[in-house]
């Protein structure tokens, strides 16, 4: 059905990330679906200079390209959303934590809106 949500969460909650590196979530195929509403949020955590989100899109999970729109770059102890519009097969999430010793929880929840058949 048209317009039908599927969520699905992308970082559980709460997840702990640890390092001052990029953290990649699994690729979810995103065929059937045009638009994802992300809800995101992040704990004050220790450490953290910057933490940011990029959602990344692929035909083959090869090449990986920038949603438009992404990075985002996500405040403590606040929920943000944002909407990234799929026009290609598979979709994943790259959360960057900078920061000497960086730690953060955070939890990304997705919404994807089933294409008309």
């Amino acid at each position: 059905m048209a317009g039908e949500a599927t969520r699905v969460m992308l970082f559980p909650r709460y997840s702990s990330l640890a390092g001052a590196t990029s953290f990649v979530s699994a690729p979810f195929n995103t065929r059937t679906f045009y638009e994802c509403n992300l809800t995101m949020w992040r704990g004050t955590g220790v450490g953290v200079t910057t933490f940011s989100v990029n959602a990344q899109l692929s035909q083959d999970m090869r090449y990986w390209l920038a949603a438009d729109g992404s990075p985002w770059t996500i405040s403590a102890d606040t929920e943000t959303d944002e909407v990234v519009a799929l026009d290609r097969e598979w979709m994943r999430l790259v959360v960057t934590l900078t920061g000497s010793d960086a730690m953060a929880p955070l939890w990304i929840l997705g919404e994807f809106l089933r294409r008309e058949a």
